[in-house]
């Protein structure tokens, strides 16, 4: 699968998907003489012929991780349900952003819709998935507001004839729009998992994600436009038959409008997956509904629409910029171990990106180390806490969870009190390599190889008897007791889980035992 861990591609690719949302509209123009209405229908097959090929493309997983198709088979009917419903309220939103386009005084409405689908997709998403900084966030969402406010008012100075007053109902109806265009986002951020290169959760990847709410599309528009087509914004009513009697320019522009709109949205998930969703979207669609309004083909601006034109251009730049300045906290999943030598100072960055371990694979782990009521279990890289709880759940025992990602410190306590274990867990933002295990009877770790072996120092001061179980990756140096190799209905793979019991065995000693679980 397409991944990216680079700031630079991220924002490369977060601008290409500006531009294929800042001109999805255009074929439509292009194809001539034919009805918003019937585009519809070849826009909602482009989105899925592109989100299709995409999968088949750039959605699989390389190396251990599996295909698109297990993507779809971990994912839960619920996730894709919501994606589904995600795909019908945004092709109702983008419907109706087009049937405004071409009504007087569209400038407006379009700039109120896209100022609503910005505040409101942001606004909802940074809750889910709070990973920018908020400050910055805002910020630029207040110069983008400007920058559409200026953009919309260029469009009067333009020489070209002035638009016409507003038209009725145009401003709820710009609202409405970008509500449901917002709200669409937010139903879908909520959804995907853009933890890379990882299936988890019952959440689809972002190639699956967009199939899915191409299919919403494709729906909603099976199921609503027939409606539409006998109500038409220009023209007598329309028939499938003048649908079947389009040219085949016609039948291609819509497909490319589809597609290019689908490739849009691809391209903020993708993005996101490094810039936090709410920036990456934010991104695309502020430069997308700017650049549309600022550029007017064919007309020789007056000074005042230069100056307009110019103050939205530099807000837009400003509020760019800021979104590029709010991206998520910086990670790298493929993290390369320290240079050989003294260990420097803890390191202020994450080493690895949060992946959870499957809820099957926590209790198999807590199974094998044999947990009691007695034992107290340290967690290093916590997550979301779901080993310690899990392990204070179903025995009883204290545990203590630490992560230097304050994010995920915030769901820990959120998830310890959901489940009524705060009595017997603490959990605390540090960094895994300052943790004093001593009081441990069992540690447990998902963390990278080189990682493992950094801990052993610490690690040989667990008391004799304590425990260390790791979910995929060992220890390079010492000797596990055992290995398991389960199949996580959750996630419909293998995983591979290792037990060393204190002292760690160093290499040479007999070799592991191996225990095959189906």
């Amino acid at each position: 699968m397409v991944i990216v861990f680079s700031l630079p591609v991220a924002l490369i690719v977060v601008a290409l998907a500006a531009v294929c949302w800042a001109v999805w509209l255009r074929p439509l123009k292009t194809a001539g003489n034919w009805p918003l209405e019937l585009f519809a229908w070849d826009f909602c097959f482009g989105a899925v012929l592109v989100a299709a090929q995409a999968i088949l493309a750039l959605g699989g997983f390389a190396g251990r991780a599996p295909w698109y198709f297990d993507d779809i088979r971990q994912s839960r009917m619920e996730s894709l349900g919501w994606v589904i419903l995600a795909g019908s309220l945004g092709w109702m939103g983008l419907m109706l952003l087009a049937r405004l386009c071409g009504r007087p005084n569209g400038s407006l409405a379009f700039a109120l819709a896209a100022a609503a689908a910005l505040l409101v997709g942001a606004g909802l998403t940074f809750r889910i998935r709070p990973y920018n900084n908020p400050t910055m966030l805002a910020g630029g969402l207040a110069l983008v507001v400007i920058g559409l406010a200026a953009a919309a008012a260029r469009r009067n100075h333009d020489p070209l004839p002035r638009e016409a007053g507003p038209a009725r109902g145009g401003v709820w109806r710009g609202l409405l729009c970008g509500a449901l265009l917002g709200i669409a986002f937010w139903i879908t951020a909520d959804a995907v998992n853009t933890r890379p290169g990882a299936l988890c959760g019952g959440q689809p990847g972002p190639f699956v994600t967009v199939y899915f709410f191409a299919i919403g599309m494709f729906l909603a528009n099976a199921l609503l436009n027939p409606w539409l087509m006998r109500r038409p914004l220009a023209g007598p009513p329309l028939k499938l038959a003048d649908y079947l009697g389009g040219t085949a320019r016609q039948h291609l522009c819509g497909l490319l409008g589809g597609a290019l709109w689908g490739l849009g949205l691809l391209g903020s998930l993708v993005a996101g997956a490094r810039l936090g969703l709410a920036a990456a979207y934010v991104f695309a669609l502020s430069a997308a509904a700017v650049a549309a309004l600022v550029w007017r083909r064919g007309a020789v601006a007056t000074r005042a629409a230069h100056a307009l034109a110019a103050a939205a251009c530099l807000a837009c730049v400003g509020g760019l910029g800021l979104f590029a300045a709010a991206q998520g906290v910086e990670y790298d999943v493929f993290a390369d171990p320290p240079p050989p030598g003294p260990p420097g100072p803890p390191p202020s960055k994450l080493d690895v990106h949060f992946v959870p371990t499957p809820n099957d694979v926590v209790e198999m782990m807590l199974r094998q180390v044999n947990v009691q009521s007695g034992d107290v279990l340290y967690d290093l890289g916590c997550g979301d806490g779901r080993i310690v709880i899990t392990a204070a759940r179903l025995y009883g025992c204290r545990g203590y969870g630490c992560d230097l990602d304050p994010q995920r410190i915030v769901e820990s306590r959120r998830n310890a009190a959901k489940y009524g274990v705060e009595h017997l867990v603490t959990f605390e933002e540090k960094n895994v390599f300052t943790v004093d295990v001593s009081e441990a009877t069992v540690v447990a770790t998902y963390l990278l190889p080189w990682m493992n072996v950094r801990l052993l120092p610490q690690l040989a001061k667990l008391r004799p008897g304590a425990r260390f179980v790791t979910h995929e990756f060992g220890a390079e140096g010492v000797k596990a007791d055992y290995t398991l190799i389960m199949e996580s209905e959750e996630t419909a793979r293998e995983h591979t889980i290792r037990v060393y019991t204190a002292p760690l065995r160093r290499e040479g000693a007999p070799p592991a035992e191996n225990h095959v679980v189906p």
